[in-house]
């Protein structure tokens, strides 16, 4: 029986290291797509990628979180984005954000909250989560919540002066400017882009072709 295991063990690896190249080709394209604002395009690349997740771990969860990334930052479509957002089973920060902020924006405010809850349990060295949840609350006139994920998040995150100064704003009734957080803030479409501010794609900063683009840049060298 062990020996019977090594062999299907051996297949699969060699099944895997075959798939590696179709992956990656393909996600080449999908980042190319992004990129020009082909988002239809991309989308369809990646159903017809999604067949590849057999054969890498989480590849599934991850081409249904940039669908998502793409309905919403892209096409500008938060409730098509939802129910691959709900798919994804492992979820980075811009899935868990963008999920929690559809909710926000469609005025289903206690189900955003709830989403931030878990994200922040799920994911909690990641300051825009933390950000968004003490947002949340702030806008909703629940200061002293908002002071409560605040303080949480400084426990989490004690180095991130993001969250640092937002905090010092809240305790002292001054207004919070989420500039710090960048363009994956202003993708959620929470809150107005100031003029100054350029907002690039999030959808092409997604973990799958990050990865991807670190590699080929470190052939490069």
């Amino acid at each position: 029986m062990l020996l019977g295991l090594a062999a299907g063990l051996v297949v699969l690896v060699s099944l895997v290291r075959r798939a590696r190249k179709p992956v990656q080709a393909a996600m080449d394209a999908i980042e190319g797509d992004v990129k020009a604002q082909r988002f239809d395009r991309a989308i369809e690349r990646l159903k017809q990628a999604r067949r590849l997740g057999l054969w890498q771990p989480l590849l599934a969860s991850q081409i249904d979180e940039q669908i998502g990334v793409i309905h919403y930052a892209g096409l500008k479509d938060p409730d098509g984005a939802r129910p691959y957002l709900e798919r994804a089973r492992h979820k980075g920060v811009q899935g868990w954000t963008m999920l929690a902020a559809s909710a926000y924006r469609r005025g289903r405010h206690d189900e955003a909250e709830r989403v931030l809850e878990r994200a922040s349990r799920r994911r909690p060295k990641e300051g825009l989560i933390w950000a968004a949840y003490a947002w949340c609350r702030l806008d909703r006139g629940r200061r002293a919540e908002a002071l409560n994920v605040l303080a949480r998040a400084r426990t989490a995150l004690p180095g991130d002066e993001r969250l640092h100064r937002m905090q010092l704003a809240v305790q002292n009734a001054k207004p919070v400017r989420m500039r710090a957080f960048g363009s994956d803030w202003y993708a959620l479409e929470l809150e107005r882009m100031p003029p100054a501010a350029v907002v690039t794609h999030p959808a092409a900063h997604h973990p799958a072709l990050r990865r991807r683009s670190n590699r080929g840049r470190a052939r490069t060298r």
